[in-house]
């Protein structure tokens, strides 16, 4: 018989990253702890279009404008998705972390994310970026920082 665990994740990052630490030859302990940690480890973006006007925790949004959202609470609003992303990173500590994985949605060309991810290195040179195209249908930016 074969022993089963699901692990709770609240972000597709998170759960990317679980799947990544899985070895199916490891002892079965030690591997869901390393997938349990790996999913610790792992912050998340999402930078994405407001639908509606707003104010949540202090940041006021209007219809249309650019929001930044880590692990699920919105934090940053702005013009631009490259400007929100580089205030997004600013508040995840991104100056502590090693590795950017961005998954860009639809609708975005790769000049697009190119651009972006120029942009963020200006900023944070010292991230490795890694780009996916996630398919995403409403968000411009998945992102997991770790």
């Amino acid at each position: 018989m074969k022993k089963v665990k699901v692990l709770p994740t609240r972000t597709v990052p998170q759960g990317i990253a679980a799947m990544l630490s899985f070895h199916a030859d490891g002892d079965f302990d030690e591997v869901v702890a390393a997938m349990e940690r790996r999913i610790t480890e792992v912050e998340t973006g999402d930078i994405t279009t407001a639908v509606r006007s707003v104010e949540i925790d202090g940041v006021a949004v209007k219809e249309g404008q650019i929001i930044g959202l880590h692990n699920g609470k919105m934090v940053s609003a702005g013009e631009s998705p490259d400007a929100v992303m580089i205030d997004l990173l600013g508040k995840m500590n991104a100056p502590d972390r090693e590795l950017l994985t961005l998954y860009y949605g639809n609708g975005l060309t790769s000049g697009t994310v190119e651009k972006t991810a120029n942009v963020v290195k200006e900023h944070y040179d010292h991230l490795e970026i890694e780009i996916h195209q996630g398919g995403q249908q409403h968000y411009h930016y998945i992102f997991s920082l770790e």
